[in-house]
């Protein structure tokens, strides 16, 4: 059965009964986070919180590709956080224990937190099994049950507990100036001085600062104290080291004097940490290729304490039972075995040494099965009792730190003691030849660690508050990009429709133009020929007139000529009245040659009237392309004719 198909149709309904239960218990609550599934959200007869700023979630949104819960709010946020039907075995027991522990994490210190789901004996042990030691109220309707409790602030244990960025801050800060913190720096610094491959990340190709792992830090030092591995060893105590060949823990702890017997599965590493000893002179260090889950190379009570740093959650369930039993048998009755490993969600990255399933755990009974009861040992000191964190942005888990011990001897108690460093007191300083220049580097180094690990811490504070800033913008980005998606289908869909019309158009639209194109250059060819004919044109009209001009200037002379001729003969018929016939006689013949010198005009007038006609047939031929002044200078010419 998934989210959702638990109906909510009438007010009879046992979840709603439920809220309006918490809505009693809770008034003074004001911020209020629900989570559940969207039906029930968009349900119009889920209770109300009155003067309530509520805050509904559909727990479908925040479902990683890794299978956990991982809600886009920092710590203590929330008066009253509420989940509704979370607890879905076909989900998976991932996301069921990472909605809670995101509950648990968002409400405020006094705080409630409430789980609203069937009334089964498996449902109240996970409850049980998930949460700090608190008291549990438990209302039942029907057969649903409400599991009610309030966050406690915690208090700070030495030992046994489960690391957040508030623990590491304050841890940091408290013992920045830890003798065994400063060794490890010491020691760090020192190997990477002389090229020695101390690793505190378990893998050779990254040989990284241990003060850029802060965490790690918290890991060494726990299991240093708790062990006693910072006193110097007055006889020769055995000490197991499991799957830390070559890290901080099983160097420091030589360098104390202990008898070191370190085992990895890695040949490569082994190899590595013998050749640093080598180079160190631990002459107390013995590396051996070995794996964890069969010592039958040691027998029963060999060794006086073990160790173990982030190395059980690389294994199955059964094999981090079968390790813890090992380790329990050859320790010697009273002796201690301190591990740290990830408590949460398994991690997406693969150890190559170490084939999956890895299976960290997820709630602090099945480390107390795993660790203790399956064993038979004893958790030292305070109970293991807390819940999964996201230490790291991308997984949901964290740091965890358990110190047992195998019956058989009273315990011994650790005093919490804080001593000031000093070089003299180093347990390098066999090693290490404080120099002036070396002691002067270390000090800054020690300067530089503390202020950066309180810095990374308050960092790392602001970096979850961004990150839960970003997944709630992520998941409404999501959801826009849907709508996006789904526009953009609409869109491209109404694009195809439209493309073809488009492509249609561009055709013709190309022919078009090529047809216009095409008609252009006929425009600019007729164009140049009827400029270049009325250039002609022009040309020869200027002609024309200039010869009329001629002509005509011609024709004015001989009329002239005329005149003056018609004058002279008048006068002389009055002078020469008696020589008329004479003159007469001279007249004929003088009007003989007049005669046909007008004859001649005459033909020359013809001729010009001809050459006219001419021209107004070569204007009717070119379409009247003469233009005004054409005509007036022809009337000008009749005119004057």
């Amino acid at each position: 059965m998934k989210w959702g198909e638990r109906g909510m149709e009438t007010m009879d309904n046992p979840i709603i009964q439920m809220v309006e239960y918490l809505k009693s218990r809770c008034e003074d609550a004001a911020d209020i986070l629900i989570l559940s599934d969207g039906k029930l959200i968009d349900n119009p007869l889920f209770p109300c919180f009155e003067a309530a700023n509520v805050k509904h979630l559909d727990i479908h949104h925040f479902l990683s590709e890794d299978g956990y819960i991982q809600l886009p709010y920092g710590m203590n946020t929330f008066d009253l956080c509420i989940g509704v039907s979370l607890l879905d075995k076909n989900a998976g027991q991932n996301v069921c224990v990472t909605a809670c522990a995101e509950l648990y994490r968002l409400a405020k210190n006094e705080g409630n937190v409430a789980i609203i789901d069937n009334l089964t004996e498996e449902n109240a042990n996970l409850i049980k099994g998930v949460f700090p030691e608190s008291k549990i109220s438990v209302h039942e309707v029907s057969s649903y049950a409400c599991f009610l409790l309030k966050k406690k602030e915690q208090i700070p244990q030495c030992f046994n507990y489960a690391l957040t960025h508030d623990k590491l801050a304050k841890y940091i800060e408290f013992f920045s100036k830890d003798l065994i913190v400063i060794d490890l720096l010491l020691l760090d610094s020192w190997a990477k001085m002389n090229r020695l491959p101390v690793i505190s990340s378990g893998r050779q190709s990254d040989q990284s600062e241990i003060y850029k792992r802060s965490y790690r830090i918290w890991e060494y030092r726990q299991i240093i104290k708790s062990l006693g591995l910072d006193k110097k060893a007055e006889n020769k105590i055995k000490v197991l080291d499991i799957g830390g060949a070559s890290c901080h823990l099983s160097y420091y702890a030589a360098l104390n004097g202990y008898e070191i017997t370190s085992l990895d599965i890695n040949p490569n590493i082994i190899e590595l940490q013998r050749e640093t000893a080598a180079r160190m002179g631990l002459k107390n260090m013995q590396c051996l290729i070995m794996d964890m889950r069969d010592l039958s190379d040691f027998p029963d009570n060999s060794f006086d304490m073990a160790m173990s740093a982030s190395v059980f959650e690389h294994l199955d369930v059964d094999g981090q039972i079968k390790a813890m039993q090992e380790l329990a048998r050859v320790v010697r009755p009273g002796g201690k075995i301190a591990i740290s490993f990830d408590y949460g969600v398994s991690a997406s990255g693969k150890n190559e040494d170490l084939p999956p399933p890895h299976e960290p755990p997820l709630t602090k009974n099945e480390v107390i099965r795993r660790y203790v009861n399956e064993s038979g040992l004893e958790i030292v000191g305070e109970p293991f009792d807390s819940i999964i964190y996201p230490f790291w942005e991308t997984v949901y888990y964290s740091p965890a730190f358990i110190i047992l011990q195998k019956p058989g001897l009273p315990q011994n108690s650790q005093k919490n003691d804080y001593i000031q460093w000093k070089m003299n007191n180093s347990s390098l300083r066999e090693i290490a030849e404080p120099d002036s220049v070396f002691v002067e580097l270390t000090g800054r180094l020690i300067n530089d660690y503390v202020t950066l690990s309180i810095e990374r811490s308050t960092l790392l504070t602001e970096s979850q508050q961004r990150m839960d800033q970003i997944v709630v913008l992520k998941k409404m980005a999501d959801e826009r990009l849907e709508n996006i998606h789904y526009l953009n289908s609409l869109l491209n869909e109404h694009i195809r429709e439209n493309r073809a019309i488009i492509e249609r158009l561009e055709i013709e639209s190309e022919e078009r133009m090529r047809v216009i194109q095409k008609q252009q250059q006929m425009i600019e060819t007729l164009r140049f020929e009827f400029d270049t004919e009325k250039k002609q044109l022009q040309e020869e009209i200027e002609r024309l007139a200039n010869e009329s001009a001629e002509r005509l200037a011609v024709i004015q002379k001989q009329q002239q000529i005329i005149e003056s001729l018609t004058l002279e003969r008048n006068s002389k018929q009055k002078q020469h009245r008696n020589e008329t016939e004479k003159l007469t006689r001279d007249i004929n013949e003088k009007q003989y040659v007049i005669q046909d010198q007008k004859t001649m005009i005459d033909m020359q007038a013809n001729e010009l009237n001809a050459l006219r006609e001419e021209l107004l047939q070569s204007k009717r031929e070119l379409n009247a392309l003469l233009d005004y002044k054409f005509f007036r200078l022809i009337n000008k010419w009749r005119n004057k004719k």
